[in-house]
């Protein structure tokens, strides 16, 4: 093939590299080995090109091909070349070890892979582009890049834009902003990006990296960014990596980089240990972080799969926790009422030069106000993180799409056995004269079988959901799911008293 024919399009090939995963999925996430292993902090390589068989190169690459002998391939079709890409968060990773709760207790095995990671603040470590440059095999028609040949690439970043329906995520909300599901699912409900046309119908350029930089060789180039558009505003959304000819402005390729950007980014494994009071449970909360936090929650939740629902939108976000779990709850089908609890975490215990907070929330109360109680003692719940970032003036930090800069985690690693309180028996009446004795029978419950009992009760599960109620002295447990329930009967002096009860 003819060397002009070569480069009539100069499609250039480029692989731009995730360094960033996160779990968004509605499963329970299983504990495996109960050993902890140090993940060291990720290495920050200045920006600039690794040569393929560099170290540098293949320590981010991971390939043992040193080769050096093939040069970059362009395409000889005017077909637009997919890149593969990300904008990479620069993580800084702590061991968990030493905040783990006793491997021989009851829950061995539920505390395993313990590690604290967050991302670095830009001014520590700026996020990175890394764009691979290079022929793979799977690309069709490619040929060998002439020795000598390069090319100018203009390398720019993309959101979509407002009018992107997204799956219907990016449609204004009943506040008028998105639902979080825009960001947390960033490929949901758009067809493949590819072209030019495809471009300037869906995406907005939000920055341009100044300098053109002209490739030459098989190889890893990296470009540092402060995380902010053009305007100078941070970004927290989906971004797209796009390549472009300088000398000719055509597309060389675009890609959506995976997950969205969000500098707050934290991971907590565990992150939390559970311990049973008598009639309560309280939390032990690690986390980390390093840049200024202006609010913090935690949500105790059955499920993470309404955070990205109609209901909890950038809007919602922004006023913070409380709001969240109301949203959360408005979404009905089977994840009606995921939010169990919501506190504002305050007042740390400091480890790790401050880098390490450890939050306490004693005696957990229900949205109902009334202590969490689990339905049975297998239960596991999900603590879901809401940080609200600090401009370093107590202010919030607003992004280019209107959601403050933040972060929302709702990992399922993060969820884990939630105990039954070790002497549960609900709110009893301190002047009744007698208490109230309950008998279980293969039936079901007798309420004070020698004292002919005729007044009223009730059943409620656990949590506080009601399941039956009645008068008499025979409570029936016919249909009822296996379980701990809550029986609440009359004492003979017209108080109320509350009894625990287990079908088995």
């Amino acid at each position: 093939m003819r060397k002009n024919e070569i480069f009539k399009s100069k499609k250039i090939v480029l692989l731009i590299a995730v360094a960033i995963m996160n779990v968004l999925g509605c499963g329970v996430v299983s504990a495996q080995c109960p050993c902890a292993v140090p993940i060291p902090n990720e290495e920050r390589l200045p920006a600039g090109f690794y040569p393929k068989g560099s170290p540098e190169y293949i320590a981010l690459s991971g390939e043992q091909n040193t080769s050096t002998s093939l040069k970059p391939s362009f395409r000889s079709s005017d077909a637009t070349v997919n890149i593969i890409g990300i904008v990479s968060f620069l993580r800084s990773k702590r061991s968990f070890t030493d905040y783990l709760p006793d491997f021989n207790g009851p829950y061995r095995g539920l505390y395993n892979g313990n590690f604290l990671t967050f991302v670095d603040p830009p001014s520590i470590t700026p996020y990175q582009v890394k764009i691979w440059i290079g022929n793979f095999p799977l690309q069709e028609s490619i040929d060998t890049f002439p020795e000598g040949e390069s090319i100018n690439v203009v390398y720019s970043l993309y959101t979509y834009k407002s009018t992107v329906s997204q799956g219907g995520t990016r449609r204004p909300m009943a506040d008028g902003t998105f639902s979080m599901q825009a960001i947390q699912e960033c490929g949901f409900g758009v067809d493949p990006i590819l072209t030019q046309a495809d471009i300037d119908k869906n995406l907005d350029k939000i920055y341009e990296f100044p300098t053109v930089y002209n490739e030459t060789a098989i190889g890893v180039r990296l470009i540092d960014w402060d995380g902010k558009a053009s305007n100078g505003m941070p970004v927290r959304d989906c971004v797209f990596v796009a390549a472009h000819d300088k000398d000719t402005g055509n597309l060389l390729g675009v890609r959506l980089t995976g997950l969205a950007l969000e500098g707050y980014y934290i991971q907590a494994s565990p992150g939390v240990e559970y311990t049973a009071g008598p009639t309560s449970v309280s939390a032990k909360i690690t986390l980390a972080y390093d840049r200024p936090v202006r609010r913090i929650w935690a949500i105790l939740a059955e499920s993470n799969c309404t955070t990205g629902s109609a209901y909890v939108t950038f809007g919602v976000v922004n006023r913070g926790g409380e709001a969240i779990a109301a949203g959360m709850n408005q979404l009905g089908g089977p994840y009606a009422h995921s939010a169990l609890a919501v506190t504002e975490l305050k007042n740390p215990v400091l480890d790790e030069d401050g880098l390490v907070k450890i939050f306490s929330w004693d005696n957990i109360t229900g949205l109902d106000g009334k202590p969490v109680v689990p339905p049975d003692n297998n239960t596991d719940y999900l603590m879901i993180i809401d940080i609200e970032g600090d401009d370093g003036y107590g202010n919030v930090i607003p992004t280019f799409t209107g959601l403050n800069d933040g972060y929302l985690y709702a990992d399922n690693s993060n969820m884990h056995h939630f105990p039954m309180p070790w002497n549960y028996t609900g709110i009893q009446n301190p002047v009744r004269d007698k208490k109230i004795v309950i008998e279980t029978t293969p039936a079901g419950f007798v309420i004070n079988s020698k004292g002919n009992y005729g007044g009223d009760w009730a059943l409620t599960s656990a949590a506080g959901a009601k399941v039956s109620s009645g008068k008499g002295s025979f409570v029936s447990k016919s249909g009822l799911p296996k379980g701990v329930y809550l029986l609440t009967v009359s004492s003979t002096q017209g108080g109320r008293e509350t009894q625990k009860v287990i079908v088995r």
